[in-house]
């Protein structure tokens, strides 16, 4: 399916895909090697943001951390009295 996404020049068609099965790391390669750096990232952002309404906070976190958003992922966990996790991230970011 990549290939075809690609010839039709529609890389970010794509990487929603990757994204909607839950590939990040295919992801995250394929967005690096075929969007500018800002808008894949912002991408990965608005993504983090869908999975973080339904309540996936582990799942979301990894897509922020990717997107380079660690304070959001911080106060994602702040917002959802997650303190251990949120105390993690804060020592490591």
């Amino acid at each position: 399916a990549e290939k075809y996404y690609l010839k039709s020049g529609e890389p970010i068609l794509c990487l929603n895909m990757y994204i909607r099965y839950s590939k990040w790391d295919r992801a995250v390669e394929f967005a690096k090697q075929h969007l500018q750096n800002e808008t894949y990232k912002d991408l990965i952002a608005r993504e983090a943001e869908n999975i973080e309404k339904t309540g996936k906070l582990k799942e979301a976190e990894k897509l922020y951390l990717i997107a380079e958003e660690y304070d959001v992922a911080i106060t994602m966990y702040k917002d959802n009295k997650q303190y251990d996790n949120m105390i993690r991230l804060v020592s490591k970011y």
